[in-house]
């Protein structure tokens, strides 16, 4: 068994999760997500959450070209080559209170 995982919000359990598109905060991912802009920042959170860009789409109401391009955006920023990649980063910045 690993480490206790802990809050991003540093909160009790009870303040967990962040509120929906906040950007997760941990020690060794800040740089990184910090370079997102607010929409990349909510279309990672749903990509971490496995949704397709259709979901995405209509979750924001946006279209799916424009997904992908946040999607694009948000990879090359994070520097990552995969959704996969996205949804470990999150996973590892985050933590399920």
């Amino acid at each position: 068994m690993g480490l206790p995982r802990r809050c991003p919000t540093g909160a009790a359990p009870a303040g967990c999760p962040p509120a929906p598109g906040a950007a997760p905060r941990g020690a060794a991912g800040d740089d990184r997500l910090a370079a997102l802009s607010p929409r990349e920042r909510e279309v990672a959170v749903l990509v971490g959450r496995s949704q397709t860009n259709a979901q995405i789409a209509a979750r924001l109401h946006l279209s799916e070209l424009t997904v992908e391009k946040h999607v694009s955006s948000l990879l090359r920023k994070l520097g990552l080559d995969s959704r996969t990649a996205v949804v470990w980063l999150l996973r590892d910045e985050t933590v399920a209170c």
